[in-house]
């Protein structure tokens, strides 16, 4: 009696749960531009936090370390993209270049070989990366979440959570933004 009354009460416990489960996939799949409309509008929030500061500390002077990291830069630049052992200025005898060197390689290509102002460069390039971050996060939401709903808070989480992008967001977060994108591009590939 008490097997039949715990599987009752199994079943029970399920149905509903199932019920609205599926009810829930059937809205969703009823109203796929509401979701899109909530996606752009939450990648929209999400870009949004990332790029307001550019309007606040402008673009005539770098943010923070964005200094020490466009002489990085500049010495890759100066040594015809060959990779730098010290950047000087910054100590005795120089600072150790003991970075990641891929986002400086496109710092150096930007302002240096391309010419863009340097510190439009520096300031606007890591929040740029970190929104190009903030799409490769939905894509790879998009394939490995198969709850449409689930998918929208995660985006949304990763959008406007502040650890998700205050260390990429200022000039100092190159090598952060760089990270971030080529973490979720590499989870994206396998």
């Amino acid at each position: 009696m008490d097997g039949e009354y715990a599987g009752l009460q199994y079943e029970y416990c399920l149905a509903p749960n199932r019920e609205n489960h599926f009810h829930m996939m059937a809205n969703e799949k009823r109203n796929p531009k509401l979701m899109t409309l909530a996606t752009i509008l939450i990648l929209g929030i999400g870009a949004f936090l990332r790029l307001y500061h550019l309007g606040v500390v402008g673009f005539s002077s770098p943010w923070t370390l964005g200094g020490l990291y466009l002489e990085f830069s500049r010495q890759i630049f100066l040594n015809h993209y060959a990779l730098p052992t010290t950047i000087p200025y910054y100590s005795l005898g120089g600072l150790p270049f003991a970075y990641p060197p891929l986002p400086f390689y496109f710092e150096a290509f930007f302002a240096f070989t391309l010419g863009l102002p340097k510190f439009l460069v520096t300031n606007a390039l890591p929040p740029l990366v970190s929104v190009l971050a903030l799409v490769a996060f939905f894509r790879l939401t998009k394939k490995i979440i198969q709850n449409p709903t689930v998918q929208l808070l995660t985006l949304t989480l990763y959008a406007i959570l502040p650890l998700s992008f205050m260390d990429q967001v200022e000039a100092a977060g190159l090598a952060e933004s760089f990270g971030a994108l080529f973490i979720i591009l590499l989870l994206d590939a396998f």
